[in-house]
């Protein structure tokens, strides 16, 4: 059923359950995505991913799913401290 509900997201073919879930608790009914996905699960997806939801949807997931300022933050400069990208100059 899990799987079912995920292909519904993967508008461009995309297989990675991660992605799909963003994709779900951006998009999709968010009762639906509390009946699929434990809530722990929302929260480590949310927190890992906190840069790539709008203001609005912050703010909702941040009540819905029971998050401190303090914990918030505390990924937030986890995040900031990573290197995920080398930046290359633009070939001229």
């Amino acid at each position: 059923m899990r799987e079912k509900s995920l292909l519904k997201t993967s508008w461009n073919k995309e297989k990675s359950e991660i992605e799909l879930l963003i994709r779900k608790m951006k998009f999709q009914d968010p009762r639906k995505t509390f009946l699929e996905y434990s809530k722990d699960k929302l929260k480590e997806v949310f927190l890992r991913n906190y840069f790539r939801f709008s203001e609005k949807e912050q703010n909702f997931w941040k009540i819905v799913l029971d998050i401190s300022e303090k914990e918030l933050t505390k990924y937030k400069s986890n995040f900031k401290t990573r290197k995920f990208l080398k930046i290359q100059p633009y070939p001229l």
